[in-house]
């Protein structure tokens, strides 16, 4: 069972070569916290769309993957966690759990968005999915806690971008807001017209709390309508940078602007794994790795960090992909392991070589952080960290 955890530094975390103020503590570190809890999801909570197909597939009930910390700007007493709840071997969750602090992680109360079906999405209010992933949460500065969802079903091949806020003093999220919804002509789960990876920042430089940006990437191959023949026969995708923000976030019910792409990697090429991120000067700068497979006129090849600019809150952005470091593959792709006495199905593979990265601003530069990991033969993770200023 995997657990989600909370290490605190309860002073300023310093790093290279900054140097501490005059007078300042030396950095102090709590020892890990266990913050998860028992699952409120019952096993099959889903229903039908959740796709649960017993030889196939498994759900590893309280387990919690994926955890997002997210600390206020204004106060950080202001202390949030997210994670996928009950992962599935095939992907998304029952649910994402949301864990809130507002002592500094002394309490935490628990909740969880209607995400999905079984974490209370219905029809009526927009959460009727069997799956969701990808948990992110973002505190404005008036108080607003955001969260974000890759909704999904399993056996049909709707998906959706959803957000949903907790309102300063409020221990309640709000009914979803669905910020971009896809199904295709293919007719197959996770397959085309496909949203990923979403993240959501509420900006830090607008004291109002009215401006929120949720960022992802959508995959089409070859086209938007293909039919299955075409889908799975295509050579061709596309995974261009999707981007919408609310301009009005601290009103009970905020309107959420259309969805568009704001960044073209080309044929053949996508981006994954987007965050955004309010320079001082209120500069948003968007991260991302790029996959890409062929060279580009500037002879690029492989995956590389890169980020985009905006200097108007997102209303445009910079069209050429800043290159902020290459990624190079590490390890091997690994079988598996059984847990909890169940094998995994043969042709399920670990997830490995992928890339994670996380963007944080300081008093004058914006830094990206990113990590590469993979299973050695022996079983072992290993990783490596990068940091690169821009």
């Amino acid at each position: 069972m995997r657990r989600a955890f909370l290490s605190m530094a309860v002073m300023g975390l310093i790093v290279g070569a900054t140097a501490l103020p005059a007078g300042a503590a030396p950095l102090t570190v709590s020892p890990p916290a266990d913050i998860s809890i028992t699952s409120p999801f019952p096993p099959g909570c889903g229903g039908d769309t959740e796709g649960s197909t017993p030889g196939t597939n498994f759900n590893y009930q309280d387990s919690e993957a994926e955890p997002w910390l997210a600390v206020s700007s204004t106060d950080p007493d202001d202390i949030a966690a997210m994670w996928q709840q009950d992962r599935w071997s095939d992907g998304g969750a029952h649910g994402l759990l949301a864990a809130v602090s507002h002592d500094g992680g002394t309490s935490w109360d628990y909740s969880a968005p209607h995400f999905s079906r079984c974490a209370g999405g219905t029809a009526a209010n927009g959460g009727d999915f069997g799956r969701s992933s990808d948990p992110w949460v973002s505190w404005a500065p008036n108080g607003d806690l955001w969260s974000i969802s890759l909704s999904v079903d399993r056996t049909t091949t709707r998906n959706a971008v959803l957000v949903s806020k907790m309102a300063a003093g409020s221990s309640t999220w709000t009914e979803p807001t669905t910020v971009r919804f896809d199904t295709s002509r293919a007719g197959i789960p996770l397959g085309n017209n496909f949203n990923d990876k979403e993240s959501l920042t509420a900006d830090r430089t607008d004291p109002s709390g009215n401006l929120v940006y949720a960022v992802w990437d959508r995959i089409a191959s070859p086209n938007e309508n293909a039919p299955a023949s075409a889908f799975e026969n295509a050579r061709a995708f596309h995974g261009p940078t999707w981007f919408s923000r609310t301009t009005e976030g601290a009103k009970a019910n905020p309107k959420w602007e259309r969805a568009r792409p704001i960044y073209d990697p080309g044929t053949q090429n996508q981006t994954i794994s987007n965050q955004i991120v309010a320079q001082p000067d209120g500069t948003l700068v968007d991260g991302f790795l790029q996959i890409q497979t062929h060279k580009n006129s500037r002879s690029l090849h492989g995956s590389s960090v890169q980020v985009i600019r905006s200097s108007d809150k997102g209303e445009s952005w910079s069209r050429r992909g800043i290159v902020v470091s290459g990624v190079q593959a590490i390890g091997r792709p690994t079988r598996s392991p059984s847990i909890a006495g169940r094998s995994s199905p043969a042709t399920r593979r670990a997830r490995s070589c992928g890339l994670t990265g996380s963007l944080s601003t300081w008093p004058s530069t914006t830094r990206v952080v990113h990590t590469r990991g993979a299973r050695t033969s022996s079983g072992r993770i290993t990783r490596t960290t990068r940091m690169e200023t821009i």
